[in-house]
C-alpha cells in the first residue's frame, strides 16, 4: 500500500512548499478550462497527492493511504518517472538522487532536466537525443 510517509522516504526530493501546491492547483483550473477529461483528472491527483504531502509536514499523515481518485494516479505518475530519471542519470554518468528532482520531476521539461543534473554536479552538455528517446520527447 502506498502512504504519504513510503512517498516522502522513497519518491519525494524534497517537502512540498504551499507555493507549489498552489502551483498545482492554478494547472488543474487551467485544465478545466480546457475542458480536458484526461488533463484534469491527471491535475486532480497532482493537487490531492501534493496537499496531503504538504499538510504531513504540519499533521500526522504518514500513515495514510493514497486512494484511487485523491492521489494514487499521480503517486504512480511519480514513482514511474524515478525510473526514467535513473536512465537519464546512468546515460549521463551521474549517480542518481531523489534530492535531485527539488526543482522538479517532469523530465519532459529541459530545464528541470539541465537543473537536476547540475544538482547532481553534472557539467557538460546534456545529450538531449538520448534524453529525448528515453522519454518520449520534450513539452517545451
Amino acid at each position: 500500500m502506498i502512504t504519504i510517509g513510503s512517498l516522502k522516504r522513497e519518491v519525494f526530493a524534497a517537502p512540498f512548499t504551499g507555493e507549489y501546491c498552489l502551483g498545482e492547483c492554478k494547472e488543474l483550473v487551467e485544465a478545466v478550462r480546457e475542458a480536458d477529461i484526461g488533463h484534469i483528472r491527471e491535475e486532480w491527483s497532482d493537487v490531492c497527492l501534493v496537499s496531503l504531502a504538504w499538510a504531513s509536514r504540519f499533521l500526522p499523515l504518514d500513515w495514510v493511504p493514497v486512494l484511487p481518485g485523491f492521489g494514487l494516479f499521480a503517486a504512480r505518475k511519480f514513482t514511474a518517472r524515478r525510473g526514467v530519471w535513473r536512465e537519464i542519470f546512468a546515460a549521463h554518468g551521474v549517480e542518481f538522487h531523489n534530492r535531485f528532482l527539488s526543482n522538479g520531476g517532469n523530465f519532459r521539461k529541459k530545464a528541470k532536466v539541465v537543473k537536476a543534473l547540475a544538482l547532481a554536479g553534472f557539467t557538460r552538455e546534456v545529450e538531449w537525443s538520448v534524453v529525448s528517446a528515453l522519454t518520449g520527447g520534450f513539452e517545451d
